[in-house]
């Protein structure tokens, strides 16, 4: 029973007393990631009293099962013939807590449930026999969790927190996507720096529920309908399996590499389009650029080292070294002469290649 508090020499009586009989409590705040790792995810040991109070109760087998989503335990008794109990539940499944040498107590972990351990249940200690085979996969992290109910909650775990972390949707985007592809890998690292377990099987199915039918890669506007999806008052309704419906569980084995040869095409736009631009802000033709990237050959023709020093020190072409790699040999590679050189034909060719960006 609940009494009202003493006064405090603020308003009335009556006042106080009403305020205090319409307070309501707050929503449990909902684990996402926690209900993203274990859901389904149901330890089951078979048990024994580890301090029979009778000799009948030697004989007793229950079955102790430990919701890792929600931190509830149930225990159920086995029946035996002749046995003199008729076995069923022995405890309902709830949020039972354990009690500590000091008077206090805590919520069931995973680390209290290990076979040959005694567990103290409403101080009746029950000493773990064996797992099933399942909670032996957990145990062992060989489980293969992903559901539906896991592809809804890394959903909104993509929403919540890119909602979170930016204020606009490009700066999300430029942010998630640096090289100007967002695919199943820029996805799974995204959610793996906010602390996530995603597997790339997982990353995949993401990809493909949300941007449905597409070559494994998020565009812009598909991006913008996450970003708008108007999640900033998430409550337990929302994070329901029912607040995303239509999840596609058949994954595309296709789309990783389908994926990869996206961004390196679209990367390789990129490089091109940016080596334009850098030429178009020198001063001088093309064929003038082409003798100062080739040092001024004497034999008019430039070599892949010639061409990858004259990047930094003469075009201050500043990119990373696989882009550079990547550079060099979309310029070179099939078109090279036996001696590793090409002709300014062959560089003006690369350099007046059009290729749509979009």
């Amino acid at each position: 029973m609940f009494y009202p508090p003493p006064p405090n020499g603020f308003g009335s009586e009556t006042e106080k007393r009403d305020n205090w009989l319409t307070l309501e409590g707050k929503t449990a705040r909902i684990d996402l990631e926690k209900v993203i790792h274990e859901t389904g995810r149901v330890m089951k040991f078979s048990a024994k009293f580890a301090k029979p109070l009778s000799k009948d109760d030697e004989g007793r087998r229950f079955l102790v099962a430990f919701y890792r989503e929600t931190d509830e335990v149930e225990v159920t008794e086995k029946a035996i013939r002749n046995s003199g109990f008729m076995g069923g539940r022995f405890l309902t499944k709830g949020k039972h807590r354990m009690e500590l040498p000091n008077g206090t107590t805590r919520p069931y972990t995973p680390s209290d449930f290990q076979v040959g351990k005694e567990v103290v249940i409403f101080k009746r200690p029950f000493l773990l026999l064996e797992m099933d085979d399942m909670t032996q996969h957990i145990v062992n992290g060989t489980d293969n969790p992903t559901n539906e109910d896991k592809m809804r909650y890394l959903l909104l775990l993509l929403k919540q927190q890119i909602s979170l972390k930016f204020k606009k949707a490009n700066e999300a985007y430029r942010s998630l996507a640096p090289q100007g592809t967002l695919g199943y890998q820029q996805v799974k690292e995204f959610l793996r720096s906010c602390s996530c377990t995603i597997s790339d099987e997982e990353a995949v199915l993401l990809v493909q529920n949300i941007a449905p039918g597409s070559n494994g890669i998020i565009s812009y506007d598909q991006f913008l309908e996450i970003v708008n999806a108007g999640i900033e008052n998430m409550d337990e309704a929302s994070l329901s399996a029912r607040s995303v419906k239509n999840v596609n569980m058949t994954i595309n084995t296709t789309m990783k590499d389908t994926a990869s040869v996206s961004e390196i095409k679209h990367r390789h736009r990129q490089l091109r389009k940016s080596l334009q631009q850098k030429l178009i802000q020198r001063k001088g033709t093309v064929q003038e650029q082409f003798r100062l990237l080739a040092d001024h050959s004497a034999n008019s023709r430039l070599n892949r080292d010639t061409f990858r020093k004259s990047l930094n020190e003469v075009m201050h072409f500043n990119v990373n070294k696989p882009d550079e790699d990547m550079l060099v040999s979309m310029l070179f590679d099939g078109q090279q002469d036996e001696n590793g050189d090409i002709t300014f034909k062959q560089f003006q060719e690369f350099i007046d290649y059009c290729d749509d960006l979009s």
